[in-house]
């Protein structure tokens, strides 16, 4: 499923780093919008959760896991 979704980008690290990168920066900016700085601080496992959740999501809707 990934080649299929990804194409030539498989083949070409710079272009699937992008990709994959800005999914993160996506998930990290998703879930920290939804806390304030202080429940960041106090629950990271509970933020840590929550990204790689977003992020698997986003992921395997390229056929690619965490």
């Amino acid at each position: 499923m990934a080649a299929q979704t990804l194409g030539q980008r498989t083949m070409q690290p710079d272009l699937l780093k992008d990709l994959v990168e800005g999914k993160f920066v996506d998930a990290l900016r998703s879930v920290a919008a939804g806390m304030t700085m202080n429940e960041l601080h106090e629950q990271r496992a509970d933020f840590v959760q929550k990204v790689q959740q977003v992020s698997s999501n986003d992921l395997a809707m390229n056929g690619l896991e965490l």
